[in-house]
């Protein structure tokens, strides 16, 4: 089991040219045909957002041709950054999150009054405007696939967004979705017209990215896989339900640290719906879940 990094630096690390990415991808391969959740796909899923956060072609090409990926193109327009990686019986598109120090990304978070969507309702207007700047290049590319190939939009955070998007803009028979600590993305006219209403959107403790921006105007889609700490998986958690839980817990291990002041402010800065947001706290406890998973334990999430 991977224990999260205690330090802020490291928890907020993106990109993050440290990490071994899909180290172990060989013991557990992609299943190219699941439709929805499985638990090895939820994994590659997660290190893949958060390998999309690196933007150096010499770092991430390698780690893409070890894991089986036979050639990768990656797209960069003002602020929006994605890679489309092919595989011989799939593709995966993944689309970064967003950077603290990147303006573009700050300001297409903050433009959340909603445009229209080519007949699919009404949506968060920086999250298109964004992907609008390399869709013409992405559909090129997307629509010269062969068809019915399994392509895979996936994402972190403002990535999960533009994913989202992205996988209701297109119209392969092959598309599948699974995002990670997704805010919200459309009205409720949009979460009706989706084409993947039941797709895996990976809610990792109480991360408070996912429940924005408020739910006045917005409505979240996709099924909930509710990532816990302890290794495990609830399907389809609400939000109540995950926050009465985390504080149910989270207030005695504060409680029992008080007398040492060091451990309590370590445990502040790894649990916090803050750090519950963190690309590489999906990806360790998406990992940890596997492990115990392919150990023994039972599975308690699908979708």
């Amino acid at each position: 089991m991977k224990r999260l990094p205690t330090s802020i630096r490291e928890l907020r690390r993106v990109p993050n040219h440290h990490w071994s990415y899909l180290e172990r991808s060989g013991e557990f391969p992609f299943d190219a045909q699941a439709a929805g959740w499985t638990d090895a796909n939820g994994w590659w899923l997660a290190e893949l957002s958060f390998l999309a956060y690196v933007s150096r072609l010499d770092f991430a090409r390698p780690i893409l041709e070890r894991v089986g990926f036979e050639g990768a193109t990656w797209i960069t327009r003002e602020g929006t950054h994605l890679f489309l990686a092919r595989a011989p019986e799939f593709a995966v598109v993944a689309f970064r999150g967003t950077l603290l120090n990147e303006p573009r990304n700050l300001l297409t978070d903050l433009r959340f009054g909603l445009a229209e969507l080519e007949g699919l309702g009404r949506v968060h207007r920086g999250f298109k405007e964004a992907l609008d700047l390399v869709w013409d290049d992405l559909r090129q590319r997307l629509d010269a696939l062969p068809v019915g190939l399994p392509v895979w939009f996936t994402g972190h955070s403002l990535g999960a967004a533009l994913a989202t998007l992205a996988a209701g803009r297109w119209p392969g028979p092959g598309r599948r979705l699974c995002t990670f600590g997704s805010p919200r993305v459309g009205d409720a006219s949009f979460a009706d017209a989706f084409p993947l209403p039941d797709h895996p959107r990976v809610v990792h403790q109480n991360d408070l990215v996912t429940v924005l921006p408020p739910p006045i105007g917005y409505r979240h889609v996709g099924r909930v896989v509710h990532l816990k700490d302890d290794g495990s998986l609830a399907d389809g958690t609400g939000f109540r339900g995950r926050l009465a839980r985390n504080l149910k817990r989270r207030i005695p291990g504060f409680l029992a640290r008080l007398g040492r002041p060091g451990d309590a402010l370590d445990y502040l800065v790894q649990e916090n719906v803050f750090t519950d947001h963190c690309p590489i706290s999906y990806v360790i406890r998406s990992w940890n879940h596997l492990e115990a998973a392919m150990g023994g334990r039972s599975r308690t999430g699908s979708s």
